[in-house]
């Protein structure tokens, strides 16, 4: 009986671990994994925070969060401004001069 009870035990210390693993970080074909657990796919497929923006979108890393699009692409405090702009203290933005 000894035998037997140390065979089992060898066997189960030597299992690997990891065998279901990797099923944990497939992600489907044509969806987009974020890293803090949710997916993003269709128009909006890019991660943006705890939220989803669409492809050419600039995401707002900021408290505010949310995104800016092509045509103002640039996030200033709560709002965006075009890109050859300057955001101001204030919330709006200034033109900049060359």
């Amino acid at each position: 009986m000894a035998l037997r009870q140390e065979t089992f035990l060898r066997t189960a210390a030597i299992k690997p671990k990891s065998t279901v693993v990797p099923l944990i970080n497939i992600c489907p074909k044509g969806v987009t994994c974020c890293d803090d657990g949710h997916t993003c796919e269709g128009d909006y497929p890019v991660c943006c925070q705890s939220d989803c923006i669409p492809t050419n979108a600039t995401c707002c890393n900021d408290a505010n969060g949310g995104y800016c699009d092509k045509d103002y692409p640039v996030c200033c405090q709560d709002g965006c401004i075009p890109a050859d702009t300057t955001c101001c203290d204030n919330g709006g933005y200034c033109e900049k001069v060359i």
